[in-house]
């Protein structure tokens, strides 16, 4: 395996409706395109929404990536060829 650095968010912020600001949040950052990733089981219950509009309402490109296994298989990895 490649040697590798990780680095979390210095920042946790938990509150009601936090995903309606989103958008501000990642305009404190500079950010211009979102890259959202999810289970298919939040995008179907509807707990994307909001987040996906407060970043769009704020002017940000969002791409929603919902397709994320819990416990993948090795076969999985062939999307990444």
């Amino acid at each position: 395996m490649s040697k590798f650095t990780f680095e979390t968010t210095p920042r946790v912020i938990c509150e009601i409706d936090g995903a309606l600001r989103l958008g501000a949040l990642c305009r404190e950052l500079n950010a211009e395109r979102v890259l959202l990733v999810s289970d298919p089981g939040l995008l179907r219950a509807g707990l994307l929404d909001a987040p996906i509009n407060a970043m769009r309402d704020s002017g940000l490109q969002v791409t929603l990536y919902s397709d994320v296994q819990a416990d993948p298989p090795v076969a999985c990895t062939s999307l990444y060829n």
